[in-house]
């Protein structure tokens, strides 16, 4: 065998690896046709496609989600205005208690 065989024979095994191997980021869904049909989804992470058999058809980016849920949300700035109501602390850090029915308030949101 000839080194010109060699090294075109690698060549195509770098393409042919280039294209099975498919890297979804995250917040992306990547639709996946199989000879020009539907075949499924691909979700984030590393993927196999079958080169000249399937293609991405369609790259999806659905919208973002805010980091924190309106509960803690909530959570978080009633406990910034307990701390800010109690300043500067004039009694023992055991007067500082809740309610008797905070869990009832809590739960009811």
């Amino acid at each position: 065998m000839s080194l010109q065989f060699i090294v075109a024979f690698a060549v195509i095994v770098v393409i042919f690896i280039a294209k099975t191997l498919k890297i979804v980021p995250q917040q992306q869904a990547w639709v996946r046709e199989r000879l020009g049909r539907f075949h499924d989804v691909l979700e984030p992470g590393l993927r196999i496609v079958v080169p000249f058999i399937d293609r991405v058809a369609y790259k999806h980016n659905p919208p973002c989600q805010p980091a924190t849920t309106p509960s803690y949300r909530s959570m978080a700035s009633s406990t910034f205005r307990f701390a800010i109501r109690n300043w500067p602390p004039t009694a023992p850090a055991t007067t500082y208690s809740r309610s008797r029915n905070w869990r009832k308030r809590r739960c009811a949101r």
